[in-house]
């Protein structure tokens, strides 16, 4: 493409908003660096130091990193970007001289990826929230996704048909939770008939608070974390992502609560030796309580106390939980799924 097609192009793409978490490099001064990854509505470009900025399309989700753009998915610049091209960005200005697109964010609106902890949690709302989450979580497992092709299951158990990869990867660690309380799985090919959403049996005896409230061992996040770090399919992988999840719903409980602080960082811990850059990026996020906004309306939804009656918050609920579910290809899923595993938790001491 010739660059004065490049330009013409150029000024129909515009910078509309970008995240408050990458305001100050934004705003700072011009950093080099150079595109690492590019998807039909996603850029990644990284920066020394592991800095990634995702640029999405303006028909995708807003991310935690993320600069939006006016262009939609599979055009310029988009079309145009590959991996390995410089890439200017401060001064609220973001440049890429090899295809002529330099955007201009003074204009540009900012969104909160950030996720509150209200100041009183209604439990008996989120439980019921809780309850309809799990519901349409499981409607979609059965009747929308099947693993892929050629999937390993955990040896001895296999998991229902149309179960992502996400709820698989669980079975390991609840299999170890469950034979250190001496407790059985029985002769049950499903366990989700009678366990917890992601495969944790409800009596398995394991801690449900932080440590030092009612004992949980302080390791309980790196098992975790080694279980599940950079294991599964997709860009993110599946564990990664349950990971994510559970941090995010985390923050939603408990907030800056020092020990779930403690926890989130063990988990980074376990990242940076597991998995690589990009899904790094993405759980360093939520372990500051930053995510998509997508989940932070879940999550916003989730400790909604009722006002509009069953029919209205059901409906309200159910919008914000396929929002997250489109996010990627399984991502949103097991994204719920690491949510649904942090509110079994929260839920079996209140």
């Amino acid at each position: 493409m010739a660059i004065d097609t490049f330009t013409a192009q150029t000024g129909k793409v515009r910078a509309s908003a970008y995240s408050q978490c990458i305001a100050e490099e934004a705003a700072g001064t011009p950093r080099r660096g150079g595109v690492h990854s590019v998807f039909a509505a996603a850029a990644n470009i990284l920066f020394p130091g592991d800095f990634i900025l995702s640029l999405n399309a303006s028909d995708s989700p807003r991310m935690p990193n993320g600069l939006h753009l006016s262009a939609p998915a599979g055009t310029f610049p988009f079309s145009a970007l590959r991996p390995g091209m410089p890439v200017l960005f401060g001064a609220s200005r973001l440049h890429i001289e090899a295809i002529n697109c330099s955007l201009d964010l003074t204009t540009c609106s900012q969104w909160n990826p950030h996720i509150q902890h209200p100041s009183a949690l209604n439990v008996h709302a989120l439980r019921e929230n809780y309850e309809r989450l799990r519901v349409i979580w499981k409607n979609h497992a059965t009747s929308g996704h099947a693993l892929p092709a050629g999937h390993p299951h955990p040896a001895g158990h296999p998991h229902p048909a149309g179960h992502p990869q996400g709820v698989a990867l669980l079975y390991t660690p609840a299999r170890s939770q469950s034979e250190r309380t001496g407790l059985a799985w029985g002769r049950d090919e499903d366990v989700y008939s009678r366990a917890t959403p992601c495969g944790w049996p409800g009596e398995c005896g394991w801690p449900a608070a932080w440590p030092g409230e009612c004992g949980w061992p302080a390791a309980w996040p790196v098992q975790l974390a080694r279980t599940l770090c950079g294991r599964g399919v997709g860009l993110t992988p599946t564990g990664d992502d349950v990971l994510a999840g559970w941090m995010a719903v985390g923050w939603l409980l408990y907030g800056p609560e020092p020990a779930f602080l403690a926890a989130c960082a063990q988990i980074m811990e376990v990242a940076r030796a597991q998995t690589h850059l990009l899904s790094r990026c993405w759980l360093g996020y939520a372990a500051e309580g930053n995510v998509a906004l997508p989940v932070v309306r879940l999550l916003e939804t989730l400790a909604q106390e009722p006002d509009g009656g069953d029919t209205e918050n059901n409906a309200q609920l159910e919008l914000a939980a396929q929002a997250v579910l489109t996010l990627g290809a399984t991502s949103g899923y097991d994204l719920i799924s690491g949510m649904l595993l942090g509110l079994e938790q929260f839920l079996l001491t209140h």
